[in-house]
């Protein structure tokens, strides 16, 4: 589900994630995830608009926001750097995943590269703990 998507400046945040400097352009798109019907997970992707102009004018309810990335603009994911940590869920997050504010959650931080090392996507997806299992296999 369709959350959002906009364009605002990159936050320090985002910025250092994309190596990109303090307010460049970026798009956002936020979404929700269901099995069943029942919220498991909310995803915040960002991405550089100069890397991905119009982006959000694509269907990224029909398809991943990956494969739009790779098809139409040839950001192919190559490298992932991802962090894992338990956080608490804030009212927003509390709301959509149907738990109470304050409730253990994981959250899970991918900044995404070209086969250039360049970061093109910065994605952070809080997931309900007691209903997600994740399993990570990486071929070295």
């Amino acid at each position: 589900e369709l959350l959002g998507q906009r364009l605002e400046p990159a936050s320090t945040r985002v910025a250092q994630a994309l190596d990109v400097p303090t307010g460049t352009p970026t798009f956002i798109v936020r979404r929700l995830r269901r099995v069943d019907g029942t919220p498991i997970s909310v995803h915040e992707s960002h991405v550089p608009e100069s890397l991905a102009p119009g982006v959000i004018d694509r269907d990224l309810v029909a398809e991943q926001l990956c494969t739009v990335l790779a098809r139409d603009f040839g950001l192919r994911m190559t490298k992932v750097l991802e962090t894992l940590e338990t956080t608490a869920a804030s009212a927003n997050d509390a709301k959509l995943l149907a738990v109470h504010e304050g409730t253990p959650i994981l959250q899970l931080e991918q900044r995404i590269s070209s086969p250039s090392s360049k970061p093109f996507e910065f994605t952070r997806i809080r997931f309900r703990g007691d209903m997600v299992r994740l399993e990570f296999t990486y071929d070295v």
